[in-house]
């Protein structure tokens, strides 16, 4: 019979600063960004809908959630976490 080692989980606050969006292809349009935390936990919001001015759009917004985060129990270091942005027009 194998030992098995349980990973510890510990929990932290993120706080995501999604501020612009550079060399963007459009001359004028309307674009979103979706936030979406894919390990961890079930966060997921949308920012708000910004125009695009010369080849820019800025967004200027905070967002809070927490995070569960597991790591090996004999190392302490942590397994990777990801957040996806995925821009939308």
């Amino acid at each position: 019979m194998s030992f098995i080692m349980k990973k510890k989980r510990f929990k932290f606050q993120v706080n995501f600063s999604l501020e612009e969006l550079s060399s963007v292809p459009f001359v004028n349009g309307i674009i979103f960004s979706k936030v979406r935390l894919l390990d961890g936990g079930g966060f997921s919001d949308i920012s708000t809908r910004e125009e695009v001015n010369n080849h820019r759009v800025k967004w200027n917004t905070k967002f809070c959630f927490h995070c569960k985060m597991s790591a090996n129990a004999s190392t302490g270091i942590l397994d990777p976490c990801m957040c996806r942005v995925s821009v939308r027009k």
